[in-house]
């Protein structure tokens, strides 16, 4: 049986104190693992005159676990740089970043057209 996802991945992108994270392939529960480390990595190096942009364009497919580490990290480097956006959204994928955004642990995320700022 061949296997029709594809791991979810992060391209870290940084110039000067911009982070530019690429977000791409299939983030489901499956498929996190491998991101987590990119992710991690990045936080190593983000200072509080970083600016951070998760660009979620290139993502084929979210599941509710996707959606939640994604929603999760973006507090993290929130906390740290407090200049985060997340960028790509299709429509989709903003309705669920809008239904995860409203629940009580991501209520502070605010959603303008193109993008969403933490």
């Amino acid at each position: 049986m061949k296997n029709n996802t594809s791991n979810a991945a992060i391209e870290v992108e940084i110039n000067n104190n911009y982070y530019l994270l690429k977000c791409s392939e299939d983030w489901n529960l499956k498929n996190l693992s491998h991101v987590i480390s990119q992710f991690n990595n990045a936080l190593i190096t983000v200072n509080d005159k970083s600016k951070v942009t998760l660009d979620i364009s290139s993502v084929n497919k979210f599941d509710s676990a996707g959606i939640i580490l994604l929603l999760k990290y973006a507090e993290i480097f929130k906390k740290i740089t407090r200049d985060v956006e997340i960028i790509g959204a299709n429509n989709k994928q903003k309705r669920m970043l809008t239904m995860f955004r409203e629940s009580a642990e991501y209520s502070d995320t605010q959603i303008t057209d193109k993008h969403y700022i933490f």
